[in-house]
């Protein structure tokens, strides 16, 4: 009879990693699913007492929720507009 060992925490993050590399691997924007990704992990951590607050053209936003899902949707839209960018030039380099 085998005694199973507990798993350490570097054991879980691997796991984890690898979890992630698999769902990854079958994703077709792999930007989003990565800020999805990071998104759901800053869900698990604790909160803070600290204020946090982004400042935007509209004006000042100090709900940390808010300001979670404004900086996903930027750096996803804006590995969006690189890609799109290098696609029409590496495509007009072809013609």
């Amino acid at each position: 009879m085998a005694i199973e060992k507990p798993m350490t925490h570097s054991t879980k993050e691997s796991q984890k990693k690898r979890e992630n590399d698999r769902y990854a691997e079958k994703a077709k924007i792999k930007a989003k699913l990565m800020w999805q990704l990071i998104h759901k992990e800053a869900e698990n951590f604790p909160s803070y007492d600290q204020k946090i607050y982004l400042e935007t053209e509209r004006g000042t936003t100090t709900n940390l929720q808010k300001v979670i899902e404004m900086l996903n949707s930027y750096f996803v839209e804006i590995v969006d507009e690189l890609i799109q960018h290098n696609t029409s030039h590496i495509n007009n380099q072809i013609l």
